[in-house]
């Protein structure tokens, strides 16, 4: 390998040092920066995620307060209370699911978040219902998607 450098003219040893060192910055930039780069906009977006899902929360969590001096009726059973309550404020369910252990699991149509939490709010306080588990996101248009909602009647 020595003996085949040696006999190479100086301008042809320039031009592979120069490849050379294209080669190393182009490999540099494949495998470290780009990854890096992708990495950084896909924590920004997961960043914002959070923040809207924190807002969404604490709006759902200041209307809750605000509207929980009123007592609730436990005279509607829980599938009842959440059909008629959904009706009323005009929120399609999609799926409603079977009673088990008390909860019933729903799935609404895609709604706008103000609309859905004053439902909880207005379940919470009018028929004594809680919500045990959601998974909620926010949809680029502005809805919320209300994958899974589990419902229970609060002790």
């Amino acid at each position: 390998m020595t003996g085949w450098w040696n006999d190479l003219s100086s301008r042809e040893r320039m031009l592979l040092a120069v490849l050379g060192a294209l080669m190393a910055a182009f490999l540099l930039l494949q495998f470290t920066w780009a990854p890096l780069t992708d990495w950084r906009e896909s924590e920004t977006i997961r960043a914002e995620q959070a923040r809207d899902g924190f807002e969404l929360v604490a709006t759902a969590a200041a209307q809750g307060q605000g509207n929980a001096a009123a007592g609730p009726s436990n005279q509607v059973a829980l599938r009842q209370a959440l059909t008629q309550s959904a009706a009323n404020v005009g929120i399609e369910l999609i799926r409603v699911g079977a009673a088990v252990n008390g909860q019933i699991e729903i799935q609404p149509a895609d709604i706008s978040g103000d609309a859905l939490f004053q439902w909880i709010s207005m379940l919470q306080t009018e028929y004594g219902v809680n919500v045990a588990f959601a998974d909620i996101s926010r949809n680029d248009d502005g809805l919320v998607k209300a994958q899974v909602l589990v419902f229970e009647r609060s002790e």
